[in-house]
Formats: structure tokens, C-alpha cells, sequence
């Protein structure tokens, strides 16, 4: 396992949300605030957020950059009130 890969198994706190101005689903990572993500579905922003993220972290290791601890109370979670949650933690967690 790669130390990014190792990294990307941390407990993440994961936020999904629709963009009206954009007509897309939103990933972000709250302890990476340079970071996001885009999908045309919830489920599509969490893959390519876990995507993402790996290249991200990836970045930040080559570059030397330290990582940012995830929360101690963290949760890969889902905001959105849209009722979507069950579909991108299946996504989160398949991957992880």
C-alpha cells in the first residue's frame, strides 16, 4: 500500500452538496480546504472525490507538504438533507 493510499484510509470528514450554479454534486473534504471534487450525481462526486484525493494526497507527499490530520471525531459523513446519504457512503466506504 502506497502512503497516499494509506493516507486516503484516514476517517476523513467528507461533505456533499449540490451546486445549483454549476447543476452539479459537490465533494469536499473539511480538513483539505483546497480540495473539492465535482459528480453529475451524489454517488458520482464521492468516486471522483475518492479519486481526487488520492492524487491530492499524492501532491502534497511529493511536494513535502505536510497532511493535515483528519478530526479525531471525524466520520466519513454526508451533508446534503437530500436524502442521498446511504448512496455516497456506500461510495466512501466501498472504496476505502
Amino acid at each position: 500500500m502506497t502512503q497516499a493510499m494509506q493516507f486516503l484510509a484516514l476517517p476523513w470528514t467528507w461533505a456533499i452538496q449540490y451546486d445549483a450554479a454549476d447543476d452539479c454534486w459537490i465533494a469536499t473534504v473539511a480538513e483539505l480546504p483546497d480540495f473539492f471534487a465535482a459528480g453529475s450525481t451524489p454517488g458520482d462526486a464521492a468516486g471522483n472525490g475518492r479519486e481526487a484525493l488520492l492524487s491530492h494526497l499524492s501532491g502534497y507527499i511529493a511536494s513535502g507538504t505536510p497532511i493535515p490530520t483528519p478530526h479525531p471525531q471525524a466520520r466519513q459523513q454526508v451533508t446534503t438533507g437530500r436524502g442521498i446519504e446511504s448512496e455516497v457512503t456506500d461510495v466512501l466506504e466501498v472504496a476505502a
